[in-house]
């Protein structure tokens, strides 16, 4: 896949023609620290290179974690990100210092055709992500501090350490 600086592979899938999805990030710099951007790639099943897309602009902290497929091709990407990141059309601001997670449904063409965030107010991280015959999306992470996702807020530990979430 490729890029200026540091890159990691997360997540892979394959839809029902044996085509291959892979999700990570790429970073500005070999440090892995450094400002990075999601990325999506899909490979067709001999490994040949189809189309490559993800997040605007390189930003703080721009994660790639889980990525599934439906048999016809359709994606399902969740991470983390701050401030805020750009996928396709959709712009999401985290509204808060600490991580957000971001989930995204992508057609088989890897146009974003919706975009969600949860988390403000703690840290959040979207670890993987399912989609059922149906279309209904199911991401699972983890968090401290209280967070919020749709109309519902978890409270977190007590302590500092981490919690795990699932959520459709």
């Amino acid at each position: 896949i490729g890029g200026q600086g540091y890159d990691y592979g997360a997540g892979i899938t394959h839809d029902g023609f044996s085509n291959i999805y892979v999700t990570g990030d790429q970073h500005q710099t070999e440090f892995n620290l450094s400002a990075s951007k999601v990325f999506v790639s899909k490979f067709a099943y001999n490994g040949t290179p189809i189309w490559t897309t993800g997040s605007a602009d390189y930003g703080n902290s721009h994660l790639g974690d889980g990525i599934c497929a439906s048999d016809a091709g359709v994606l399902c990407i969740t991470g983390e990100f701050f401030g805020s990141i750009t996928l396709g059309a959709f712009t999401l601001d985290a509204g808060t210092p600490e991580a957000t997670i971001y989930v995204a449904k992508l057609s088989s063409d890897g146009v974003p055709m919706w975009a969600q965030k949860a988390g403000a107010g703690g840290y959040a991280f979207g670890e993987s992500v399912g989609m059922d015959a149906q279309g209904n999306v199911y991401v699972t992470g983890s968090y401290r501090g209280t967070i919020a996702m749709g109309g519902l807020t978890l409270p977190g530990p007590s302590d500092n350490s981490f919690d795990v979430f699932v959520a459709q």
